[in-house]
């Protein structure tokens, strides 16, 4: 087995973040957090450009992580499941628990892996309503009522926002015996950020009042324009958090001794297989619970992923798990990204440096 260097993983993390750096607006920044237990000296955490005009960016700025949030989600329906609290996923139908969801063939699998049938928005920025533990507008409800909504493509892949807005208030009703109450932010506190160890203290659907100005990024968007986080669009973290949340995983992955990690566990798994879009091509990865298992290649790790970026708070994040393999040496790694600019696929970066890190041993 090769040894690599803690200086060769360094540098390849670095590397992919200065290249980054270069593609996104300036007085913006990125926060990187890299998580490799067997290589504990390895640096943790990567930071570069500027939070605010009164910060540099740093592993507890705030950011907008927009779409990764739908991986929490995903978790915690499967916590649900692993609390007995719903059945399998696969079999259990969303109008169940969410009667104004009137489709007699989808279920809360097909909301948590992009198969449902739903487009990527409806009408109208549901998910605010949920985020701010707001029961379903009206307009959603009667978008949900008419199934020529979201039947034509069933069955297919089609990344899909609202779908996973629905799914956050299956959350809900399953959880209280269909109430919208207490809401999504008392259930990601209870079973997921007080879960992880560490804890995860500055994860929020609201940031509070009392956090300090110079710990909240100024979103930047591709024309140059600057954004205020909003509460209410997705839920709002730190790289230093999401090092936790990587952790979390791992430990999910090598052997679930609790209802959370066993939660965790089935999120990350393989729940569905040979995924097709509309037109009829192969998407080349797998899916979890919202993460995406890309696993094509025999000879390069698997890699479980989620991206997000969401323009209101000009923000973008990305976390990605590489588990150890039986056929290869590399260790088990994760990295997580948060940028305060939307629109440059930190993915791209964030991949290429775990499949080069893999490369070393």
């Amino acid at each position: 087995m090769a040894q690599a260097t803690k200086e060769q993983i360094e540098k390849i993390i670095s590397g992919q973040m200065e290249e980054l750096m270069k593609k996104v607006p300036a007085n913006s920044g990125i926060s990187a957090a890299f998580y490799c237990p067997s290589h504990p000296h390895v640096k943790k955490y990567y930071n570069y450009g500027r939070a605010n005009d009164r910060a540099d960016m740093s592993e507890h700025t705030i950011i907008c992580i927009g779409s990764t949030t739908k991986v929490f989600t995903g978790s915690l329906i499967a916590y649900l499941h692993i609390l007995d609290k719903v059945g399998p996923l696969d079999r259990t139908l969303v109008k169940k628990h969410l009667p104004d969801v009137k489709s007699d063939a989808m279920t809360l699998l097909q909301l948590a892996t992009h198969t449902s049938g739903m487009p990527e928005n409806s009408p109208g920025d549901q998910g605010v309503y949920l985020f701010k533990d707001e029961p379903p507008a009206p307009e959603l409800k009667g978008w949900w009522a008419n199934p020529s909504n979201y039947e034509k493509t069933a069955g297919e892949w089609v990344y899909s926002n609202i779908a996973f807005v629905t799914l956050g208030y299956a959350v809900e009703a399953i959880a209280n015996n269909g109430a919208f109450s207490p809401g999504y932010s008392k259930y990601l506190n209870d079973w997921i950020t007080t879960q992880t160890n560490p804890p995860m203290t500055h994860t929020w659907t609201t940031v509070p009042d009392d956090i300090p100005p110079e710990l909240i990024a100024t979103g930047h968007v591709e024309n140059g324009d600057t954004r205020k986080i909003e509460n209410g669009s997705d839920i709002k973290s730190t790289a230093a958090d999401l090092h936790s949340w990587v952790r979390a995983n791992f430990d999910a992955i090598n052997g679930p001794t609790t209802p959370f990690l066993q939660a965790l566990h089935n999120a990350t798994s393989v729940h569905l297989r040979d995924l097709k879009y509309p037109n009829g091509k192969d998407t080349g990865f797998d899916m979890g619970l919202a993460w995406q298992i890309s696993n094509r290649n025999a000879n390069e790790p698997t890699v479980i992923s989620k991206d997000g970026a969401v323009g209101r708070g000009g923000s973008s994040s990305w976390f990605g798990l590489v588990p150890q393999s039986e056929n290869h040496s590399w260790p088990e790694m994760g990295l997580a990204m948060c940028l305060n600019s939307f629109g440059f696929n930190p993915g791209h970066h964030g991949r290429t440096a775990l499949l080069d890190i893999a490369k070393l041993f």
